[in-house]
């Protein structure tokens, strides 16, 4: 259980950074393997979903407290790739960046 969090801390502080599974293991000094199975056991999802999920997290912060394009924010959150960007955020919050801004914005007092 203290090694998933440690995992989890180390992803917190890393993950606008390019990321890989073995990586992480390097750095923590265990097997890619037992890194996933144990970070999946703590947290639900596997290593790499966690990751994307803090990147479109913090992204939907950008969009909504900055003025930054949508590529700034993709290269921001880890993405050199603003079409992938923009795909993955649909898949995780089911619109573009750029409609989500103009739908949370609109919205705001």
């Amino acid at each position: 259980f203290c090694m998933g969090i440690r995992i989890k801390e180390y992803i917190d502080a890393h993950y606008l950074e390019d990321l890989k599974l073995s990586a992480i293991a390097d750095a923590l000094h265990i097997n890619p393997y037992y890194l996933s199975h144990t970070f999946k056991s703590v947290a639900g999802i596997s290593p790499m979903a966690y990751i994307i999920r803090r990147r479109i997290d913090e992204a939907q912060n950008l969009l909504l407290t900055t003025d930054m394009t949508i590529t700034a924010i993709a290269m921001e959150c880890g993405y050199h790739n603003s079409n992938y960007f923009q795909s993955v955020f649909k898949g995780i919050v089911g619109m573009t960046p750029g409609r989500y801004r103009r739908t949370w914005k609109q919205d705001a007092p």
